[in-house]
């Protein structure tokens, strides 16, 4: 079992359902790595990936959604799928317990996933370095006075 008690998890702000632990972000080499940790079946946002992800399941169970909310794919632990840019938009979560994911992805643009509507249009972009600022200040925002 994986042990995450000393892994730095925070909130990403203006989303809900996951907690993200970041090993590396870099937007000049567009590498981005970190873990996601699911809530319990609360699928997230709607959205697509930008750059070729892998991802590798580490605890609980991945589950990939549809933007109908069909379930199109449970991923055990263990489980390594490859996402390649242009793959159709989806959600993703957790089954019935916590689920940590990890994630690697390799960009040649600093945007990384498209967040959209249920209409499919664009609701956010997200960047790796968007991502760096939102990590620093979480990092700052743990640190005691």
């Amino acid at each position: 079992m994986f042990d995450d008690r000393n892994t730095f998890w925070f909130p990403f702000p203006g989303f809900a359902g996951f907690e993200v632990a970041i090993n590396r972000l870099d937007p000049v080499q567009g590498l981005a790595d970190f873990l996601i940790k699911f809530e319990p079946n609360t699928p997230i946002h709607l959205h697509r990936h930008m750059a070729e992800t892998s991802t590798f399941v580490m605890a609980g169970e991945h589950r990939v959604f549809e933007p109908d909310g069909t379930l199109q794919d449970v991923r055990p632990v263990g489980s390594y799928t490859l996402t390649p840019l242009g793959a159709p938009p989806h959600r993703e979560g957790a089954g019935d317990e916590p689920c940590i994911v990890h994630y690697y992805i390799r960009a040649d643009q600093d945007l990384i996933f498209e967040f959209l509507n249920d209409d499919l249009s664009l609701l956010a972009p997200l960047t790796i370095s968007t991502t760096v600022g939102v990590w620093e200040q979480a990092k700052s925002a743990a640190v005691p006075a």
